[in-house]
């Protein structure tokens, strides 16, 4: 027989191996201003995790949604909460970086090319970290 700790031990481990796997991962260098790491999942949800790096305390976020391919594109649409947040104007703002890499849709939705090797989220560069061919 289990004891309680064992038990609840091995109920988190099933919880973490039925996470979906990992498609595709973007993720901000290191810098002083945001740590920010956009998950693609196989099950074709995404997550956006964002840290503000500058507020005391840092202010911690994460933003979901659903992600396609669009031909030579990825499209992310954002699930937004009651306030209407995540603001992609805010986060994917053009004016922030010279590179143009994720185009604004409309409130809900981005995209970027699948041949990217950076996106730019907050202004900030987010390299490519992993991508698998889905099967």
């Amino acid at each position: 027989m289990l004891n309680k700790s064992t038990y609840y031990l091995f109920i988190f481990l099933m919880f973490l191996s039925c996470k979906a796997p990992k498609t595709g991962l973007y993720e901000t260098v290191a810098n002083d201003v945001a740590k920010i790491q956009l998950v693609l999942l196989k099950n074709k949800k995404f997550e956006l995790h964002f840290k503000d790096l500058e507020e005391k305390p840092e202010k911690k976020y994460v933003f979901k949604g659903k992600w396609s391919e669009q031909k030579d594109k990825i499209r992310l649409q954002f699930k937004l909460d009651k306030n209407n947040l995540p603001d992609l104007y805010a986060l994917f703002d053009p004016n922030l970086t010279e590179f143009k890499s994720i185009r604004i849709l409309d409130k809900e939705n981005v995209e970027f090319k699948k041949t990217d090797k950076t996106i730019y989220i907050w202004g900030i560069s987010c390299p490519k970290i992993h991508i698998q061919k889905n099967k």
